[in-house]
This record gives C-alpha cells, structure tokens and sequence, in this order.
C-alpha cells in the first residue's frame, strides 16, 4: 500500500510540473504576441507619419514649384517626420518618420519623384519605400 501511494505522488508531481511548464510557456508566447502587435501598430503610425511628410510637401510644392529644402514635423507625442525636398527633374522628397515608444524606436522612410509641369502643375507622383 505504501509503495502505491509514493507512485500515485509522483505521479500527481509529474503531471504539476507539466501543467506548470505549460503555463510558464503560455505566458511568454502571450507577452511575445503583445510585442509584435506593439511593433506592428507602431510601424503602422511610422508609415501614416511618412505618408503625412510626403503630402505636406506636395502642397508646398503646389504653392511654390521652386520650393527646396528641408525641415521637420513634429508630433504632440514626441514623434518626428524629416523632410527634404530637393530641385531637379523630377524634383525629389524623402520624407523620414520616427515613431519612439517605450517599447522601442521604428523609422520609416518614403521617397518620392514629382514631376512639375513648366505651368507649376504637379503632374506626377511616384513612391516607394526607402
């Protein structure tokens, strides 16, 4: 009798620490899925902010085809967009964002040709990612 509740101990140890490992491996899968979805999001906003620098200079552009140089937005959350527009056929903005969290720091950059009639008419626009 003694010998069977020694095995059914073990037994019920065995099947706790499994149990707790589990769990143990639950949590830090959890805690990863939430960072992903932190950088994700975060990336998101760096984009959108990029985006914003590229039609922010657009419309200086409409105003004033001549227009060159650079300067920087900032956000009411500390985040920041660097501008550059630079003269030439097609005139050339790199629109740079930073996006940093507590979590970490994510940077976006977009370039952008737009070709200016002689008229000053913006008659394209062409983006990618840097």
């Amino acid at each position: 009798m003694k010998n069977r509740g020694i095995v059914s101990l073990a037994t019920v140890l065995v099947i706790t620490l499994f149990l707790l490992s589990v769990s143990i491996l639950m949590g830090i899968q959890s805690g990863t899925s939430v960072f992903t979805g932190f950088s994700e999001r975060t990336a998101e906003v760096a984009q959108a902010l990029a985006e914003t620098g590229i039609q922010d200079a657009t419309l200086k552009l409409a105003r004033n085809k001549d227009y060159a140089g650079s300067y920087t937005l900032t956000e009411s959350d500390g985040s920041t967009t660097d501008i550059s527009v630079t003269q030439g056929n097609p005139v050339v903005v790199v629109a740079t964002s930073t996006v940093a969290k507590p979590l970490g720091t994510i940077k976006r950059s977009l370039r952008a040709s737009i070709t200016i009639d002689s008229n000053g008419v913006i008659t394209t626009i062409s983006k990618n990612n840097q």
